[in-house]
């Protein structure tokens, strides 16, 4: 047995614009400037780690600031506004119908994002049944890799037998630290980049994803 994981935005969701206007959004409002080609560079590392860039005083309480920018980078997505830019990645809802006939196995997202927004996106977008769960950061994970471990407890399957999908090299390093079968698909991240990382099998898109599904399966 297997269960496939993936990451949503960049993967499943092209939400890479509304993604940078909503952490604009939210520095902005802390008083913090940050251009959009900027913040786009950072998008995919933990929040911990974009602010020790941005920030050079460090007298700010982290946990406190942090919940505030979560707090007003959700309420942006959830605006009106976003939800107008709410789109799927080409190719996504034929490769969810792929799995449904050819890998019917566990259908977990694993996002930073928190799980109000992917349900919103999901339900706008029409996928909302497609998914066996959503693990959001909001579901007391501190980073993805713990999530994955623990994914692989609760399913009894060696590390190996969990794969994620992710498109950025961020994601790729949770992989190496849980141990599990990293696929990358470019998206937020270059096909370049995510080679860096030396991924376990790469993909440029759905097509070529679609490939490495059946090769696992037929493994």
């Amino acid at each position: 047995m297997k269960i496939l994981v993936s990451d949503f935005d960049g993967v499943i969701a092209d939400s890479l614009d509304v993604f940078t206007k909503a952490f604009v959004y939210a520095f902005k409002a802390e008083k913090i400037d940050i251009d959009m080609a900027t913040m786009r560079s950072m998008l995919g590392k933990r929040m911990q780690d974009i602010l020790s860039q941005l920030i050079t005083d460090k007298s700010y309480d982290p946990e406190d600031l942090i919940n505030r920018l979560k707090k007003n980078i959700n309420t942006y997505l959830l605006s009106p506004e976003a939800r107008a830019e709410y789109k799927l990645r080409d190719g996504a809802k034929d490769f969810l119908d792929f799995l449904d006939r050819e890998f019917p196995v566990p259908r977990i997202v694993l996002s930073n994002s928190t799980v109000e927004y992917i349900a919103a996106f999901m339900s706008r977008t029409g996928i909302a049944d497609r998914w066996t769960r959503i693990i959001g950061s909001d579901s007391g994970y501190e980073r993805k890799s713990l999530a994955l471990s623990s994914l692989a407890k609760e399913f009894r399957l060696e590390p190996k037998d969990v794969l994620f999908i992710g498109d950025t090299v961020f994601d790729m390093q949770e992989g190496i630290d849980a141990g599990v079968t990293r696929i990358a698909l470019a998206g937020w991240h270059s096909k370049e980049l995510l080679l860096s990382t030396q991924p376990d099998f790469i993909a440029d898109s759905f097509e070529e994803l679609k490939e490495i599904i059946e090769k696992i399966k037929n493994q």
